[in-house]
């Protein structure tokens, strides 16, 4: 019999169980979909037209205790300084790339507040100290004084903590033997 090209010996098909093709439909759903999220997510934030880098401003401890002494002239503060940092609030996908200037507002009267280092950079800490001035140590009443750190970016972002210093108004030999004491 002579061999006929355009004949095709039909083979035996092999069909997979239905559960393999569900599963290799459910892989490939589930690729689709972490595309489509990295679509609408990550890649607007990373070259999108807008500008979504930004920072946070915080204080550590967000209080402190300022003792007055007035019949020695003296205060001491507890703990003796506070530190401000700036984080980068989208660093691996969009860093914040300028200064941020930090100021202080509502201080009690008499009392400065000082940053050692006025400008920082996201990741970056300064530390914050008090000075009171000697009419302070003998005007101000005990209490809670909250005060605003703003911390200003170069591009005109701002933001805000709030630091809480507690007044308390003392005798220096009464304190100083409630401590020998201890």
């Amino acid at each position: 019999m002579p061999f006929n090209f355009l004949h095709r010996p039909t083979r035996k098909k092999e069909h997979r169980p239905w559960y393999e093709n569900a599963l290799l439909l459910a892989i490939a759903g589930s690729i689709i979909a972490v595309i489509g999220q990295l679509a609408g997510t990550v890649i607007p934030i990373m070259y999108g037209p807008a500008d979504v880098s930004d920072f946070l401003i915080g204080v550590d401890p967000v209080e402190g205790t300022l003792l007055l002494f007035p019949e020695n002239n003296a205060y001491a503060f507890d703990p003796p300084y506070w530190h401000i940092k700036v984080e980068d609030s989208h660093a691996h996908l969009r860093p914040y790339k300028f200064g941020v200037l930090l100021k202080s507002f509502l201080e009690p009267e008499g009392v400065t507040l000082t940053f050692h280092l006025p400008e920082i950079h996201p990741n970056e800490v300064s530390r914050m100290n008090f000075t009171i001035s000697r009419s302070a140590i003998h005007s101000l009443k005990d209490g809670g004084y909250p005060i605003t750190i703003q911390g200003a970016g170069g591009d005109g972002r701002k933001h805000n903590t709030t630091f809480f210093l507690n007044v308390i108004r003392s005798n220096l030999t009464a304190y100083k033997e409630r401590f020998k004491k201890i």
